[in-house]
């Protein structure tokens, strides 16, 4: 206040010359103060505006991954393609033709309905393809607009969409993206990769380590992976990582889980673990639950892999816990799945079969292809587990029946072992030998280590029965060196027990007793009791 005065005090004895300058300089000032102010008014709305369409976008993408199969490598793509369809709403405001529309389409938006802003999207693109350009912008912005909204609940047509943006603009490389992921969804993944290809093609525009280039990279990955060449998914999910790590990228996370995935798959248990843990530290760091729950979902089937059944329970639950507190349908649906496998080996088959149909009806209702053919099999091995065959047979060619039609080679493998299996218990081992050595190609083809020791198992199996007992040897030695290499201590012990098996039927009691005590060993050591005393009465016999 004193200061105040004092200043007033000076202003008072300003000669009458200066006074009038003084006065000037005022009024002057009174504008700028006044011009600040309305910019500051219109930075207050800019940031309402932005913080309303983060909020529109959010509940958007919430409920597409309530009830959809996304990933962490789209959400990101779908994020930035829906914050342009808000925005693109708010510019047709603008436009005396589309302004109310466009206000009711935003504020349906709002409340999860996307239908009036894809209604006019679609009218938008349609008017403006009517100019005769070769290279419509603003049409193509309209359809790409269109297409970020249908892709929430509607690939095919997000697909058609995304086509005619690319189409009206080839240098839209979200469009490409879009239209990439779109055909991925629809099991198109040759078209898929042309799409991410024309995004590699024109990386000079827009630099080496941009995020789309990273995000074509980590898709093509995906679809390698999903058509079994893990090692060029490998070389292109690596590829997207040096440009996150270059980046900075909040996306690390979701690469090192894409090698993890692979790692797994080739049985390098060590390297899948130490990407899994990278890709939970990160996520626990930046509190991405989803990611999280994602992390501890795998590292509980790395230790189901090797049979460390309790950790991987533990694991299992706590991703259940958050997937079900963040409404994330298709964990859920991953945990009820790696829960019912648990309890499957564990032979406690009514708890399987439990949570095989909670995951089935989640399936169902996210219209998951893969998933339910998943469950399928799953089931067709509890009516195996009961004697019941036809049945099993029967779900077991349901799954895949689907697995052929989306052309995914894990699930094809895993359905041509089950059928085998079946079929040898049925007697009929030249069809068992058929569907064995069809899993086998596939498992060679992918690099799976794990399915072929299992398949070498089973051959070996197979030609016990056929009293080839040389063969049969040559086979169980075969996984086992495979089951050593990789530190799959499950396999390990089942294939001493398979040897143990051989042996005794050929009076060879010294070396079966020897194979059963090896593998008791082991299931001793991963907590399997039941095991552990049917093969003390196995020795027993053995040794009376």
């Amino acid at each position: 206040m004193n200061k105040t005065l004092s200043f007033l005090d000076q202003v008072a004895t300003v000669p009458a010359g200066v006074w009038n300058g003084v006065m000037a300089f005022c009024a002057v000032g009174g504008l700028i103060i006044a011009f600040l102010t309305y910019r500051a008014m219109q930075r207050q709305n800019e940031i309402a505006k932005e913080a309303q369409t983060d909020e529109t976008v959010r509940e958007l993408l919430d409920n597409y991954r309530s009830g959809s199969q996304a990933k962490d490598e789209e959400i990101s793509t779908l994020k930035k393609g829906l914050k342009d369809a808000v925005e693109g709403l708010r510019e047709l405001e603008k436009q005396d033709d589309t302004a109310q529309l466009a206000k009711q389409a935003e504020e349906q938006l709002k409340k999860g309905n996307t239908e009036l802003a894809k209604a006019l999207y679609r009218q938008v693109g349609e008017d403006k393809e009517k100019c005769a350009e070769v290279v419509n912008v603003e049409a193509a912005n309209a359809y790409r607009n269109l297409a970020a909204l249908s892709f929430l609940s509607n690939y095919r047509e997000a697909f058609k969409a995304y086509e005619k943006a690319v189409k009206l603009d080839p240098n839209t490389v979200e469009g490409w993206i879009g239209m990439a992921l779109a055909q991925k969804h629809l099991g198109l993944f040759g078209d898929a990769k042309a799409s991410l290809y024309e995004v590699l093609r024109r990386r000079e525009q827009y630099g080496a380590y941009d995020k789309f280039v990273s995000a074509a990279f980590g898709n093509l990955g995906i679809i390698y992976k999903l058509e079994g060449d893990y090692n060029t998914a490998v070389s292109y999910f690596k590829k997207s990582l040096k440009i996150d790590i270059k980046n900075k990228s909040h996306e690390l996370a979701c690469g090192y889980n894409n090698i993890a995935n692979v790692k797994s798959l080739q049985g390098d248990f060590n390297a899948a673990r130490n990407y899994y843990l990278k890709a939970l530290a990160i996520d626990k760091k930046l509190n991405r639950l989803k990611g999280v729950a994602a992390s501890y979902s795998n590292l509980g089937v790395l230790y189901k892999i090797q049979g460390f059944y309790d950790k991987a329970l533990a694991l299992y639950n706590k991703a259940m816990k958050i997937d079900l507190k963040l409404n994330n349908k298709e964990g859920v649906a991953v945990s009820y799945t790696n829960i019912g496998n648990l309890y499957l080996a564990q032979g406690n088959f009514e708890l399987a079969k439990n949570n095989y149909d909670k995951a089935l009806n989640i399936n169902s209702e996210l219209g998951d292809v893969v998933g339910l053919a998943t469950q399928y099999g799953n089931l067709g091995l509890i009516f195996y587990e009961n004697g019941i065959y036809d049945q099993a047979k029967e779900y077991c060619q349901l799954a895949l029946d689907l697995d052929c039609k989306t052309g995914y080679k894990e699930g094809m493998s895993i359905q041509y072992a089950n059928l085998g299996v079946i079929c040898l218990d049925q007697g009929d081992l030249p069809a068992a030998e058929y569907l064995y050595n069809k899993a086998l190609d596939l498992y060679k083809e992918l690099g799976d280590k794990v399915g072929i020791a299992i398949q070498y198992g089973n051959f070996g199996t197979l030609k016990k029965k056929l009293n080839e007992f040389v063969k049969a040897e040559q086979f169980y030695m075969s996984s086992l060196k495979i089951n050593q290499e990789i530190g799959r201590e499950e396999g390990i012990a089942m294939q001493y027990k398979n040897l143990g098996y051989l042996y005794l039927d050929q009076d060879r009691v010294i070396e079966a007793v020897d194979n059963f005590k090896k593998s008791q060993t082991i299931y001793l050591k991963l907590g399997r009791l039941q095991q552990v005393e049917s093969i003390k009465s196995l020795i027993d016999d053995c040794l009376d």
